[in-house]
């Protein structure tokens, strides 16, 4: 498993404060054990982003996020990619995120 690196610290903690400031959250909501769609939504975000602008495994993301399994972040990929390409306006927010974060897509990926 890739172990956090100082520049990872950075990117996660960009890609939460631009998921935050569009959902009126704060950080630490994001880690919160609860299932409240109000931040699980933006945390499947996040781990979204985390998977697209970061070189992080799935294993990384999740617990970041203080979860257990790489599942969650593997479900959370999905969901968000299929809610884009089916909802043009959701599409536009989340490149709004993205582009918040200040970081662009990595474009090679190791596994």
């Amino acid at each position: 498993m890739k172990e956090y690196t100082f520049d990872d610290s950075t990117i996660m903690k960009a890609i939460d404060r631009a998921v935050c400031d569009a959902f009126g959250l704060v950080p630490e909501q994001l880690q919160t054990k609860t299932r409240s769609m109000k931040f699980v939504f933006p945390r499947q975000i996040c781990m979204t982003l985390a998977r697209e602008l970061s070189a992080l495994s799935y294993v990384a993301i999740s617990n970041y996020y203080g979860k257990k399994d790489h599942c969650t972040t593997f479900h959370a990929c999905t969901r968000i990619n299929d809610l884009i390409k089916r909802n043009p306006n959701f599409a536009n927010a989340y490149e709004k995120m993205r582009e918040a974060t200040g970081y662009s897509p990595i474009l090679t990926r190791t596994f």
